[in-house]
């Protein structure tokens, strides 16, 4: 069954799929006016969330950078296009509506960051099978979850950034991402203004829970 969030009367967000794994049970609650009430309950287990599709979105990404060869990267000499790009329609899965990421825009930030780590350019890493470069991964600075939140498109080279591995899981899991966050802001801010992604470092802090 499909779940859905209700903030206020008659708008409902629709959050992913769910199965019920419990039998249904009542329990009394209080309704707006403090009166108990019996209500039915139904234990329920989320199967597929946004989260889970944004991920497996991302996922995909770099399953695709994985097969890109020498000849589909860049030139070294490119530089970026600066200015705010439109979104592509989004694909819906399983009712979730993901926006598509674009591998080769993040093969030319890959390229423009020389395949180093933008937190540290000495982290280490290894050397890709298929091309030779060295192993980072693109993250888009700007969750491109928060899509519908912009009227200009966050999958654009001006938005993604180079990590090695590690900087990558600790700007997601890491107890100190508000630390990677701020550097990589500070080298971006400029960049992301001219693409019309206007945010400030708080805003981009509160995407990151």
């Amino acid at each position: 069954m499909y779940f859905f969030e209700v903030e206020k009367a008659y708008e409902y967000i629709y959050r992913g799929i769910v199965k019920v794994v419990g039998e249904p049970y009542q329990e009394e609650q209080p309704d707006k006016n403090g009166n108990m009430r019996k209500v039915w309950m139904f234990p329920v287990k989320m199967v597929k969330d946004v989260e889970t599709a944004e991920a497996e979105a991302d996922e995909k990404l770099l399953e695709a950078l994985e097969n890109l060869s020498e000849r589909d990267y860049p030139i070294p000499d490119f530089d970026y296009i600066l200015t705010p790009q439109d979104k592509t329609p989004p694909i819906t899965r399983d009712h979730i509506k993901i926006r598509t990421r674009n591998p080769m825009h993040s093969a030319i930030a890959l390229r423009y960051a020389g395949f180093l780590c933008e937190i540290d350019r000495e982290h280490p890493s290894f050397i890709r099978r298929k091309n030779n470069h060295n192993y980072v991964e693109p993250h888009h600075l700007v969750p491109m979850k928060y899509s519908d939140d912009f009227s200009v498109s966050l999958d654009v080279p001006a938005n993604i950034v180079s990590l090695c591995s590690n900087c990558h899981n600790e700007i997601h899991y890491g107890k100190n991402y508000e630390q990677l966050l701020e550097r990589l802001y500070e080298q971006r801010k400029d960049l992301l203004q001219k693409v019309g992604i206007d945010i400030t470092l708080e805003e981009l802090k509160e995407m990151y829970p």
